[in-house]
């Protein structure tokens, strides 16, 4: 009887099998490499009234103006797709949902001993997409200003009429309703090292090394509200907006009340100080020392002891 059904299980797998691997070259086919709507596309209802509405205001009316404008292709990040408008001031970041969204499919794959990894699969989707949409909606509620946050849309709305022109990194042009996708408006920055290095070509050291602890201040700022970015990233995660920091890549930032804790945020903050006196002494060693005592302002107001 055992025998028989051993049979009966392989018989199965002989006829299934190459039907799976005909589906999954298909999914290839219809879903080629590079960016394309399918790949932003989402039914994903995240907390319904987070979108914000449309209102007669003149912000809004800015925003619209925003909107008129072509996008091109920036960037490819582990969350977002981002696109920069003409004028370089503004980048919307569309979430890479093909990456986010759970196949369900794996639901209906008759092979028992993948039975854990198939769930566990769905599952850590599930988490990473509701962890991303989070850590926006967290910025844009509770530091807008320290990330250059101006719109957040998460799901289908009906407010947002504008068809807007994305050009993709070959040169394509994509039309996309921005009422159907989610997505961010975020203010464009210059990316932290290549800001603080035109500082200091211009003659500009001492606003070099302000910028420079400017983010860590803002570090600590945002660790004291109980926020956490677990990214470790520095020359990707940080820039400036009209000289002021601002945090750019948010996908991982999380809410922890444990980082409220001196003991935690001093250590982050010594953390990516460690990390921007390894840049500087590879491209300005000269800066090293003033940088450091910039740090130990920071940190001579609170107890160190337990660093």
């Amino acid at each position: 009887m055992k025998k028989r059904r051993k049979q009966s299980l392989k018989l199965a797998l002989l006829v299934i099998w190459p039907l799976v691997i005909f589906g999954v070259g298909l999914q290839m086919c219809r879903n080629p490499r590079g960016f394309n709507l399918q790949k932003i596309r989402s039914d994903f209802v995240f907390k319904e009234g987070m979108n914000q509405r449309a209102q007669p205001s003149e912000d809004f009316k800015k925003l619209q103006e925003v909107f008129s404008q072509k996008f091109t292709y920036l960037d490819r990040g582990g969350q977002c797709y981002a696109f920069v408008s003409e004028d370089q001031k503004y980048v919307i970041k569309f979430f890479r949902m093909k990456n986010l969204t759970p196949k369900y499919w794996l639901n209906y794959i008759p092979l028992p001993w993948l039975e854990k990894y198939r769930f566990e699969k769905i599952q850590m989707r599930e988490r990473q997409r509701l962890e991303t949409f989070d850590s926006f909606k967290a910025a844009f509620e509770e530091f807008r200003e320290e990330t250059g946050l101006l719109f957040v849309h998460f799901h289908k709305t009906h407010y947002l009429q504008d068809k807007v022109t994305f050009i993709d990194k070959t040169g394509k042009k994509h039309v996309i309703a921005l009422n159907t996708v989610p997505f961010v408006l975020q203010k464009r920055a210059q990316m932290i090292y290549p800001y603080v290095s035109e500082l200091i070509k211009n003659g500009e050291k001492q606003k070099a090394l302000d910028s420079l602890t400017s983010v860590l201040y803002l570090i600590k700022d945002r660790c004291q509200k109980g926020y956490v970015d677990k990214d470790g990233g520095v020359s990707s995660n940080y820039g400036f907006v009209e000289g002021k920091a601002v945090e750019i890549d948010l996908g991982r930032v999380v809410k922890d009340e444990c980082i409220k804790d001196p003991m935690n945020y001093l250590r982050e903050i010594l953390r990516v100080s460690k990390k921007i006196e390894i840049w500087l002494q590879g491209s300005y060693p000269e800066l090293c020392p003033l940088f450091q005592e910039e740090v130990q302002k920071i940190l001579s107001n609170e107890d160190v002891s337990l660093l």
